[in-house]
């Protein structure tokens, strides 16, 4: 897992209460802003000035935690189940997706986070 991501996921959990969480852009980090925009964890991602400026909303992420971790990867097979208190963020080989949509196009991969 890039280090960009890494540092991505501790920007939000550190500054969840905050109304606006600036971060360096990279191409995976703003695929998981997308991705938590799309799972209603976030209201808007956008990119300005090679920085990635999130609208945060009030306390919609109750906890977040990376699972894989450059020396330990977390892989999966395609979920066998939803769980609709945790959601996991998978990097597939067609991109990043939460665990319902990997479920969907039949996909498995990396687990980057688990999130609450």
């Amino acid at each position: 897992m890039k280090n960009s991501i890494v540092h991505f996921v501790s920007k939000i959990k550190n500054g969840r209460h905050k109304a606006i969480i600036e971060a360096p852009f990279n191409a995976e980090t703003w695929e998981v802003a997308q991705a938590l925009q799309r799972g209603g964890y976030i209201r808007a991602a956008a990119i300005d000035d090679n920085t990635i400026r999130v609208l945060t909303k009030p306390f919609a992420i109750q906890d977040i935690k990376l699972l894989s971790k450059s020396s330990r990867p977390v892989f999966t097979d395609i979920p066998k189940y939803c769980d609709f208190i945790d959601q996991k963020l998978l990097w597939t080989p067609e991109g990043i997706f939460w665990d319902f949509e990997a479920r969907k196009k039949r996909l498995g991969g990396e687990v980057i986070l688990r999130i609450r």
